[in-house]
């Protein structure tokens, strides 16, 4: 499996409505609504930041996603170490 299909799996969860990581316009992942991507502004350190509090439901909601994904990580990273040192 390639880095770029872990990429692609992390992307289409984080386009999930529930998730509330970004704001879908067509096929474009947007920072908002309003908003295509995060700008910084020096003059006002938080403003234009979204804040997403976690609450125990989406807590609740998401659990076993982030437990799925962490064991599916080490399971990745491990094969690809056993790929790196493996004996010639």
């Amino acid at each position: 499996m390639s880095l770029a299909t872990w990429a692609s799996e992390s992307l289409h969860i984080a386009r999930l409505p529930d998730v509330q990581y970004c704001v879908m316009q067509g096929d474009r992942c947007n920072y908002t609504a309003d908003q295509p991507e995060y700008i910084k502004n020096e003059e006002a350190e938080n403003e234009g930041k979204k804040v997403l509090s976690l609450s125990r439901d989406y807590e609740d909601h998401f659990h076993e996603t982030v437990k799925r994904r962490l064991k599916m990580a080490g399971v990745r990273l491990g094969h690809l170490l056993n790929q790196l040192f493996a004996a010639p």
